[in-house]
């Protein structure tokens, strides 16, 4: 009776090594794996037949199973296999894999914002306001019209300036700081006149004009302040090959509102140009102990001084876009005294009304070097996160 059992366990191991290497290699199907499992196996097992109304598990088979690893190996693998081919279970696993890819893919787009916030908090932190140098003025002060209006703004004779455009109460309050992280757009730089170009510009090379010194202002801004800036450098003035302004703000007006409408996230739009002077004139300042161009903060008021308001060049936000110049000039005077002119008062639009916070700055003119109108970059772009981002000394 011993050597009858021995002999069956023998048998039984012999059989799950054979099926197990038939299966590994497709010698035999799984209708001949049952056949032998069910014919000879069990033939080899106590006698018992197969009760196929009872669970596996109480059957001859799965005692036969559970008590050799070889055959619960064999079983595994041919439940494995039917799995393997069922629709179902593939179309299921599938979309497994798909969930856990885009969990993953999610989970890396969040890390990557999370580290775009947290180096903007860090350029917040380390970010060292310069020393006052210059004068700073009382909002009481501010207050007087005619002082006001005499220190800090040139009036073309077109247009017309009322007291209550000016109210520093307003203009000094307004809440000018950014918004959106820079997780998406922040801020837009174009030229409605990109040929601009300076006493030592090279002809036709457009990095040695005003769209190279707006390069500059966005490299400074995207590097040392981490804003997310958009530079166009299309050429608005520029019709048929020729030199044409005319047309040049019209031309801009469409593309603007192109790139804000593909990103309204942007706040702050800025439209840098240099002046046109006397020859003679040279507006430069020393910040930093560098030669400076001179900047100057330019609105205009859609208003004629002989008929009034021009209704069809209607500006919204031409409370916000002077209270962001007074800042922004108030600031200067405090940190780089001498490096901003009086902030210029004119009759027109300008394509100031896209934003709240839109901006024509004039940088210098054709009388300064290239490297002067660099230089006026730096302190701009103080300026500017000082304001976006509302830290200054108090």
């Amino acid at each position: 009776m011993k050597k009858k059992a021995v002999t069956h366990k023998f048998i039984i191991s012999f059989l799950s090594f054979y099926i197990i290497l038939s299966l590994s290699v497709k010698v035999i199907s799984k209708d001949v794996f049952h056949t032998i499992v069910t014919g000879t196996v069990l033939g080899y097992s106590s006698g018992n037949t197969i009760d196929k109304s009872r669970d596996k598990s109480n059957s001859v088979i799965g005692l036969v199973v559970n008590s050799n690893p070889m055959l619960a190996y064999i079983d595994e693998y041919q439940t494995d296999e039917v799995m393997l081919n069922d629709p179902a279970y593939n179309e299921k696993e599938t979309q497994k894999s798909e969930e856990k890819e885009t969990t993953t893919e999610k989970k890396k787009e969040k890390a990557e914002k999370d580290k775009k916030v947290e180096k903007v908090k860090e350029a917040a932190n380390v970010f060292t306001v310069p020393k006052i140098t210059g004068k700073t003025y009382s909002v009481k002060k501010l207050s007087d019209f005619d002082f006001l209006l005499n220190n800090f703004y040139t009036v073309a004779s077109s247009t017309e300036v009322y007291k209550s455009d000016l109210d520093p109460k307003v203009l000094l309050n307004k809440d000018m700081t950014m918004k959106q992280d820079n997780s998406k757009p922040q801020i837009l730089i174009y030229h409605t006149h990109s040929q601009e170009a300076f006493v030592d510009s090279q002809v036709g090379k457009m990095d040695m004009s005003i769209v190279g010194v707006g390069s500059y202002l966005t490299k400074i801004l995207t590097e040392e302040y981490n804003y997310n800036v958009i530079h166009l450098t299309d050429s608005f003035d520029i019709v048929n090959g020729v030199l044409d302004r005319h047309k040049a703000y019209d031309q801009s007006l469409a593309k603007i509102k192109q790139v804000l409408e593909e990103n309204p996230t942007i706040e702050l739009v800025i439209d840098l140009h240099r002046d046109g002077v006397d020859e003679s004139l040279h507006l430069v300042s020393e910040v930093n102990g560098k030669q400076t161009a001179q900047i100057m903060f330019f609105n205009g008021l859609s208003r004629l001084a002989s008929v009034g308001e021009i209704d069809y060049l209607y500006n919204p936000y031409r409370e916000d876009n002077l209270a962001l110049s007074l800042q922004m000039k108030m600031k200067a005077e405090a940190y780089y005294p001498g490096f901003t002119r009086k902030n210029y008062l004119h009759a027109y639009e300008y394509n100031l009304s896209l934003r709240p916070k839109s901006m024509l700055i004039e940088v210098g003119a054709q009388t300064n070097t290239f490297q002067e109108e660099l230089n006026a970059m730096e302190p701009l772009a103080v300026l500017l996160h000082m304001t976006m981002s509302g830290k200054e000394e108090n």
